[in-house]
């Protein structure tokens, strides 16, 4: 069959995945909540790659409901299709597996990952990473973490899919993990529309489309 990969890189690049595996070998403990600060963006463009390291970060559960506020008016709907791409202000996702998640206003592209016995934060884009643990005493305190390799996560992706064919495989970010990142965006979008009200996943409204008349 077709393999695909979702065309949000940085889950496919080593830096993340080793946070990743930082995470799911315990290094931080149960992983409580994923803050996301990436700024104000467009819903379709910078924004689908937040909420795809928000999925990733959450351990690509499922969600349970999201909420949000966008940049967007009455006047910008045509029924059930936004005539614009907003720009998300804010957002929260409540994950299945009780993860908090959430998009905030903060620039600079450095997602922060809480669980019950220390912190994980990738610094600068992807430039590196630091690593809390709580002491004896119950505080957060700086301890050493693995290097942080520098790499394409477009070319990783690239490969992955190459390996995918060669092993009959499934990707890292295949059609059932792009459906459900996605989701999240028409979630937060809705949740504006319906002046800030919890959206369960999956959408019940699938007509719901971000469709400007210029994409």
């Amino acid at each position: 069959g077709v393999k695909f990969n979702y065309g949000t890189q940085r889950r496919y690049a080593a830096l993340y995945r080793d946070a990743r595996a930082m995470i799911e070998r315990g290094d931080i403990g149960e992983v409580q909540a994923v803050v996301a600060n990436c700024g104000i963006s467009v819903a379709q463009w910078g924004h689908t790659h937040a909420a795809d390291m928000m999925l990733f970060f959450a351990l690509d559960s499922e969600a349970e409901f999201a909420q949000g506020t966008v940049q967007a008016e009455a006047a910008d709907w045509e029924g059930d299709r936004l005539t614009i791409d907003p720009r998300i202000s804010n957002g929260y996702v409540k994950f299945k597996n009780g993860i908090h998640s959430y998009l905030v206003g903060t620039p600079g592209w450095e997602f922060e990952i809480s669980g019950t016995e220390g912190q994980l934060r990738t610094l600068s884009n992807g430039m590196g990473y630091s690593l809390r643990q709580k002491d004896e005493h119950g505080e957060l305190r700086p301890v050493a973490a693995p290097e942080a390799v520098i790499e394409s996560g477009t070319l990783r992706g690239m490969e992955d899919i190459v390996r995918a064919i060669d092993e009959d495989g499934d990707t890292q970010g295949n059609l059932t993990l792009a459906c459900r990142s996605q989701e999240l965006i028409f979630a937060i979008v809705e949740s504006h529309r319906q002046g800030g009200a919890r959206v369960a996943l999956p959408l019940e409204n699938r007509a719901l489309s971000i469709a400007p008349d210029h994409y």
